[in-house]
């Protein structure tokens, strides 16, 4: 509790309107657009229209959301722990409890949604539910916040395979289009008249989310490079190689006030790598000082590809830190 109360102090309230206004957009992509149109695209959100669609359940997906959601809140308490939990259960509670609330108003209002989207362009239904889902998402992510759902497996994944949060959400993502693609049935209502143009909405969808998410959060480009200056320069140094699993470059420099010989750390790294990034630096040394860049083109290790002696090399580091830590 003690956590969820620091998160919302730290927002204030209008930061918690904001980041229940980021949820409502959430709801409102999912319900108005993605659920109608039976688009599968990626996230807990995704999933759960996924499966809503194959039960002929669709226009109650987020039942099954409140299903998903709660498993990955039972998955996060126990390997994530209690803090990364609160963190996260509010989002997770009031995504599919908004997306309740406007499935019933739309119910009871007669209102005749789903003739309407079909009468509607796949494009425009991609461009809008992409808008309002980047938005929401962006939104909750510059405030520290978080929507719940497949974010929690991302971390599960690095924490216990290494697993980087890029390469996860592509896997992910990946996995729900292809079972969009195959599950396609032409008897059915599809705003997508056939399996490939339903896996190409569903990946422009995606491709479209990632840089509005990262225009919202950022003002676009998806790499930052992220300078930290702080006294425990050691155990950040560890974090970002251990868990956060990135390099770094060490700057020598010198305070301009005190004239104290220090360590600078550099390291790129994702748009949304650094919010992970800045909540352990937090943690470790809440005076550190931090300043962010735009990266407008890395290349090389760790991005355009990885050696198999660095990801050997890697591997061997970080199972021998964590049997030192075992110890």
């Amino acid at each position: 509790m003690n956590s969820f109360l620091h998160n919302f102090q730290k927002m204030g309230l209008k930061g918690f309107l904001l980041s229940n206004l980021g949820i409502i957009c959430c709801a409102i992509s999912t319900t108005l657009f993605i659920t109608p149109a039976k688009l599968i695209v990626g996230g807990a959100s995704g999933l759960s229209v996924f499966l809503a669609i194959i039960t002929n359940f669709a226009d109650r997906y987020y039942i099954y959301l409140y299903g998903i959601n709660f498993l990955l809140i039972v998955l996060s308490f126990f390997t994530l722990g209690k803090n990364y939990t609160l963190k996260t259960i509010y989002g997770s509670i009031m995504l599919p409890t908004y997306g309740f609330i406007i499935s019933a108003i739309i119910k009871h209002s007669n209102f005749p949604l789903t003739q309407i989207i079909s009468e509607v362009e796949p494009i425009f239904i991609v461009l809008a539910a992409s808008f309002l889902m980047g938005f929401g998402i962006g939104i909750n992510m510059k405030l520290g916040g978080s929507t719940g759902g497949f974010d929690i497996l991302e971390s599960v994944f690095l924490k216990y395979f290494h697993i980087p949060y890029s390469t996860s959400i592509y896997i992910l993502d990946c996995i729900l289009v292809v079972l969009g693609m195959a599950f396609y049935s032409p008897g059915e209502f599809y705003v997508f008249k056939n399996w490939l143009s339903e896996g190409l909405g569903a990946t422009m969808y995606i491709v479209l989310l990632g840089i509005i998410v990262d225009v919202i959060t950022f003002g676009g480009y998806n790499k930052r490079a992220v300078f930290i200056r702080s006294e425990k320069y050691q155990e950040i140094h560890d974090t970002i190689i251990h868990k956060l699993v990135r390099g770094l470059t060490y700057i020598n420099a010198e305070g301009g006030y005190s004239e104290t010989p220090t360590k600078m750390i550099v390291c790129i790294c994702y748009s949304k790598e650094y919010f992970i990034l800045r909540d352990m630096i937090q943690k470790i040394d809440p005076n550190a000082f931090i300043f962010v860049t735009k990266a407008t083109e890395v290349r090389g290790l760790g991005f355009n590809f990885e050696t198999k002696e660095y990801v050997k090399y890697r591997n061997e580091k970080i199972k021998r830190k964590e049997k030192t830590n075992d110890l």
